[in-house]
């Protein structure tokens, strides 16, 4: 049997359609990549996606290895971020720890249980923040939120 091939960067298929990557779909007779939700098919991005971990400013974000070259694949819209699933979301979707919320007004220093920032410029970040009476556990963005409170009677 003889199937009838063709190829697009990143992309090859054959027949009617089938998943790339994981993520991409590509249809024969329209000769375009398909992506998923809120995602769009970009011929030259960077390897460098948006997760949810970019919103956890102001705290360090985990390293990532990024290389600098094109990447041909289906990325997250402008405004939506590659959650935990693997789905793109919009921010208010991407913050899911316990006791966490997003907001486009946080605090540039947010405090933690192994410190209170003494000094701060005002401004205004977006980004997932602790809710009220709750603080990082650590200074890391992937810390869980616990209760000040709970945490000072421990004596933590």
């Amino acid at each position: 049997m003889v199937v009838e091939a063709y190829e697009l960067p990143t992309c090859s298929c054959n027949k009617e359609m089938y998943v790339l990557q994981t993520t991409i779909k590509i249809q024969k007779d329209k000769n375009e990549c398909k992506c998923s939700t809120n995602q769009e098919y970009l011929t030259c991005s960077s390897a460098c996606r948006s997760t949810r971990g970019d919103l956890s400013y102001p705290l360090p974000k985990p390293l990532k290895s990024c290389v600098q070259i094109c990447v041909v694949d289906c990325f997250c819209k402008d405004g939506y971020y590659l959650n935990t699933k693997g789905n793109c979301a919009e921010p208010e979707q991407c913050c899911t720890g316990n006791n966490e919320e997003y907001t486009t007004c946080g605090t540039a220093c947010s405090a933690t249980c192994d410190n209170k920032p003494e000094m701060c410029t005002k401004q205004c970040v977006s980004g997932c923040f602790c809710k009220s009476e709750y603080v990082r556990k650590d200074n890391n963005s992937n810390s869980s939120c616990v209760k000040r409170s709970e945490y000072l009677i421990k004596g933590k």
